[in-house]
C-alpha cells in the first residue's frame, strides 16, 4: 500500500492532544468534517535520496494531506490528531476555523521546518462563506496562534489544499482570516455643518 492509503503502514509514534480512534476502519472511510471528537493516525517518514525529500502521507480521514522535509535521510514516524473542535489546552483559532490538528514529530524533528498540507473541504469553505484565497495556515506556539507562509494547492470540487511552510510542530490550524475591510461611520449632522 501507499504511505497515504490508511492500509495499516506505520506505528510507533506518539499521539498527544486526545483521545482517537487511530485504526477503526469507519474512521479511515470518513471525511474530516464528519469526526465527532478527535482521530488519530501514524504513519511513517519515506525517504527519497534521489530528490532529497522525506515525505510522510495521511490518508483522507486526517486534515493533514502530507509534511515533506528536505534531506533524504530521516527516520521514524508521525502522527496527527484532527479535532472537531479546537482542544482545550490552545487559544481560539483567530478567523473562521477549517481545522485543527495537533502534530507529533519525532524528537529531532521537533524544531525543523516543513511544507505541510492540509485539506480543507468545499463544504466547510461554503458553510463559513469562504473562498479558498481567504485560507491561512496557523501554528500554536508561545501560547498563541501565528500565520505561516501559506499558499492554496491543489484545489477539486470537494476540496482545497492549503501549503504552509512551518518552523517546527505543535497545534496546526487552517482559518478562513479573510482581508480586513475598512469601513467608515459618519452621521449626517456632522456632514451638514
Amino acid at each position: 500500500p501507499s504511505p497515504g492509503d490508511g492500509g495499516g503502514q506505520g506505528g510507533g509514534g506518539q499521539v498527544a492532544g486526545g483521545a482517537g480512534t487511530g485504526g477503526d476502519e469507519t474512521d479511515q472511510t470518513r471525511t474530516p468534517d464528519e469526526i465527532d471528537g478527535s482521530v488519530s493516525e501514524a504513519q511513517p517518514i519515506f525517504n527519497s535520496a534521489s530528490f532529497d525529500l522525506s515525505q510522510v502521507r495521511f490518508s483522507e480521514t486526517a486534515h493533514v494531506v502530507a509534511i515533506t522535509w528536505e534531506g533524504g535521510d530521516l527516520d521514524g514516524s508521525v502522527a496527527t490528531t484532527t479535532f472537531s473542535d479546537p482542544p482545550a489546552e490552545v487559544t481560539p483559532v483567530p478567523g473562521e476555523i477549517e481545522s485543527v490538528s495537533n502534530v507529533t514529530v519525532p524528537a529531532e524533528l521537533t524544531d525543523e521546518s516543513a511544507i505541510v498540507e492540509q485539506r480543507v473541504t468545499t463544504d466547510r469553505l461554503d458553510e463559513v462563506g469562504a473562498n479558498a484565497t481567504e485560507l491561512q495556515g496557523l501554528r500554536f506556539a508561545d501560547g498563541e496562534w501565528n500565520p505561516v507562509p501559506t499558499t492554496v494547492g491543489e484545489q477539486t470540487d470537494d476540496q482545497v489544499v492549503v501549503e504552509s511552510e512551518v518552523p517546527g510542530f505543535s497545534y496546526l490550524a487552517v482559518s478562513a482570516v479573510g482581508t480586513p475591510q475598512a469601513v467608515i461611520n459618519t452621521d449626517a449632522e456632522s456632514l451638514s455643518s
